[in-house]
């Protein structure tokens, strides 16, 4: 009886057309959310590169966990904002 890891599921992931550098970490094979977003990665950076919503606020805040899929600009901007987010919280303490 098989567990799913080793050979037969390696078969199984690359008949799903399943990109090879996901496939050589166990722990990523099984997130159904990596496989997708390392699948569509460009036009998903594409997509998080026109929103106006923070990274962190929006639809796409799961990959905030995820930050080696996205593009240099976009954790750049979502950095950003972040740090823009404490400057904020500690200005109004002065006040």
């Amino acid at each position: 009886m098989s567990n799913g890891t080793g050979i037969e599921s390696y078969l199984i992931w690359n008949e799903l057309n399943i990109p090879i550098s996901l496939l050589s970490s166990q722990s990523c094979i099984h997130d159904p959310l990596l496989v997708i977003t390392e699948t569509h990665r460009t036009v998903l950076n594409q997509i998080l590169r026109q929103t106006q919503t923070p990274l962190s606020d929006g639809p796409f805040s799961v990959l905030v966990d995820h930050m080696k899929l996205l593009d240099f600009d976009v954790k750049n901007r979502y950095f950003r904002a972040e740090l823009q987010k404490l400057d904020e919280g500690e200005f109004s303490h002065n006040l």
